[in-house]
């Protein structure tokens, strides 16, 4: 059920039919054309995925919290493919996959992601999302990988960045591949509780991160956030912000287990505003970018 509605009851009407002459669908008889969403499997638009959790840079109030990682260690591409077979079998296509941290450039098998992913999702556009720092670490399996799969580089612009930017673009113009650079990222912001109480919709309706579907592991989160902020080795720095087990569960998934919600259904949770976004901040505090690599 979605929104009350049965989803028998809720057909695509195709692009073609658009001009037809009303009624399509008459009485108890449905067009042909028409297809019933029981039977259809949706798009998920969006998806992020950490290769790994550590990055070189550790941006002062990074959103996935990088900047408190201290050990090196990769999620493994064997079961980022198994994840993504499973997410197959709910969807019909995820249109972005962005590939990122941490710092994805540390993992010297990062074509095997690549792969995976195109593999698995072959019309999906695959985005590397790097500081660009460690871009003389990219092996020609990597470089082949992405060539292959159509990916490009969605590369944030921090002042370590810049200074490199036209060694890196050269990089890519030798080598075939494409680069989208941010505009120079100069302010950062930390999320900030003013009010447990505030109302969680407005929250949700007003954060850059509710699209932002997650692959961490092998469980998809509605954020980032939700998995940062229930990951134990987060616990001590979150305190009284931590989600508890039993909240997560409630709007995430173990694509390990065998999950009865459809594709469909996954939307709908994902999509649906969550209590826990009064716990996660309902104001911004800026500051200017600053590195703690090395502290």
């Amino acid at each position: 059920m979605l929104r009350g509605i049965s989803k028998g009851k809720i057909f695509i009407v195709p692009p073609e039919l658009s001009n037809a002459e009303l009624p399509v669908i008459v009485e108890d008889s449905l067009s042909p054309l028409c297809r019933n969403v029981v039977h259809v499997k949706p798009m998920l638009r969006y998806m992020e995925y950490h290769v790994t959790d550590f990055c070189n840079l550790k941006c002062k109030g990074c959103g996935h919290l990088a900047n408190y990682v201290k050990t090196l260690e990769f999620a493994g591409a064997e079961s980022f493919r198994l994840s993504l077979e499973k997410l197959s079998e709910k969807f019909e296509n995820i249109f972005t996959i962005r590939i990122m941290g941490g710092e994805p450039l540390l993992c010297r098998e990062l074509h095997e992601y690549i792969n995976a992913a195109h593999e698995v999702f072959p019309r999906s556009q695959i985005k590397i999302v790097t500081n660009a720092l460690l871009f003389r670490n990219i092996t020609p399996l990597t470089v082949n990988a992405m060539r292959n799969a159509g990916a490009m580089f969605d590369v944030s612009q921090y002042p370590p960045t810049r200074e490199i930017a036209p060694e890196f673009i050269a990089f890519c113009q030798e080598n075939g591949l494409i680069a989208s650079i941010s505009k120079p990222v100069r302010e950062f912001f930390r999320r900030v509780v003013s009010d447990l109480n505030a109302d969680y919709r407005l929250i949700w309706y007003a954060c850059e991160s509710k699209h932002c579907n997650f692959l961490h592991g092998t469980t998809l989160y509605p954020c980032p956030r939700v998995w940062t902020n229930c990951d134990p080795k987060f616990a001590e720095i979150l305190g009284a912000y931590a989600f508890s087990e039993s909240e997560v569960s409630q709007c995430s998934y173990d694509l390990s287990k065998d999950i009865s919600d459809d594709g469909w259904d996954i939307l709908f949770k994902l999509e649906t505003p969550l209590k826990l976004c009064t716990k996660c901040g309902d104001k911004k505090e800026l500051f200017t970018w600053e590195s703690e690599a090395g502290k």
